[in-house]
């Protein structure tokens, strides 16, 4: 949980970092301090920092199982994500844990025929990759409004403004 994508570090389109609550936690990123796996070992046999470092593993043991899940399952069984260029997103990979899948910045998109985007170009920290949509988990970060819908709103919130203004 505490490895969540809060909100872009930067507005480079090239940036990947991201803050998440680990930064106000411990200063820097959680990938930054590595312990030993406490999760098996009963707890009146550990000491106290011992003891809060396997409540945190469990923490994020459940984390993992049951939100990135929860994401994942979330785009697949309702409509398709509308994703666009510059969007974080996570990309899918069958052969590692969904903690461990990579961020990346989406740089182009590719419509088919019909108009609806089916494949992305995302940039990782590894390189520039083509990925089917079907491979990208968006991140619920409200920061990543889509530009359209950020004019919509814009534009909505002036029209309101002039309607009650001439009523």
């Amino acid at each position: 949980m505490n490895a969540r994508p809060l909100t872009p570090l930067s507005e480079d389109l090239t940036e990947l970092d991201v803050l998440t609550p680990g930064h106000f936690l411990t200063g820097t990123s959680l990938t930054a301090l590595p312990d030993p796996d406490y999760t098996s070992t009963p707890m009146h046999r550990l000491k106290h920092y011992q003891q809060l470092q396997q409540l945190i593993q469990q923490l994020w043991t459940r984390w993992k199982k049951e939100y990135l899940t929860e994401l994942n399952s979330q785009q697949q069984t309702s409509s398709p994500v509308e994703i666009y260029v510059g969007q974080l997103v996570l990309v899918r990979e069958d052969n590692k844990p969904s903690l461990n899948w990579p961020l990346a910045r989406i740089i182009a998109t590719h419509p088919g025929e019909d108009g609806c985007t089916r494949v992305a170009t995302v940039k990782t920290a590894a390189g520039i990759h083509t990925r089917p949509t079907s491979r990208i988990c968006p991140l619920p970060i409200n920061h990543n409004l889509h530009p359209q819908q950020e004019q919509l709103k814009s534009a909505t919130a002036a029209s309101s403004m002039a309607n009650s203004g001439a009523s």
